[in-house]
Order: C-alpha cells, then sequence, then structure tokens
C-alpha cells in the first residue's frame, strides 16, 4: 500500500461495464457493505446516494439490454485521516465497496 493512502479520507470511484441480457420488470443493484457513502451511476445518469444501509439502488429505468457502465463513488470517514494527527478521536477505518455486488432481476 502507498504510504498515504493508509491516511487517505475522502472519495473513491469504482468503474465497471456490465452485459445485461434482459431487463425485466424490475431492476435493483444491490453493493451489499459499503462503508460509508455511496453514489451510484448507471450509464452517466445518478441512480441516488445512500448513507446507511441496505445499499440497494432501484436501476429499472436507467439500465439496458447490452452494455451498461456502472459507476460507484464511495466516500469514507475521517477516521483514516485521524490516525495522522494527535487527537482524541477514532473511529472505525474499514472502508470503500465491500461487496458482494449483483444486480438483480426481477420478472413479474
Amino acid at each position: 500500500m502507498e504510504e498515504g493512502l493508509k491516511w487517505y479520507s475522502g472519495g473513491m470511484k469504482y468503474r465497471k461495464e456490465v452485459h445485461i441480457t434482459t431487463t425485466g420488470n424490475q431492476c435493483i443493484l444491490d453493493l451489499g457493505e459499503v462503508a460509508c457513502t455511496a453514489t451510484v451511476y448507471i450509464n452517466g445518469k445518478e441512480a441516488g446516494t445512500k448513507l446507511i444501509p441496505p445499499y440497494r439502488f432501484d436501476i429499472t429505468d436507467l439500465i439496458r439490454p447490452g452494455e451498461n457502465n456502472v459507476e460507484v463513488v464511495v466516500y469514507n470517514t475521517a477516521a483514516n485521516h485521524y490516525l495522522s494527527i494527535p487527537t482524541k478521536y477514532r473511529g472505525d477505518t474499514t472502508s470503500g465497496l465491500l461487496g458482494p455486488v449483483k444486480i438483480i432481476i426481477y420478472n413479474n
């Protein structure tokens, strides 16, 4: 790990191209576990932001058959930064998109 990254507090963008064969009646993107906040973009359009679990997003109107660009921007807390300075504040330094991530397609 880069030495400076262990104290990094801020955001990280995760990006994946996903091939979908069918979209069904409802499509849900379930990020699983996230530490701490997540904003989702599907094909360049915002699907929403979640601050607490469950980190599930209805992407029915944004996803399409074929190739889809899925982006997740995750911001952690200041806990990592607090390790680099003298302070009484401490917290859990777990951060990122921990998953498992899945797209659930419902066909009613």
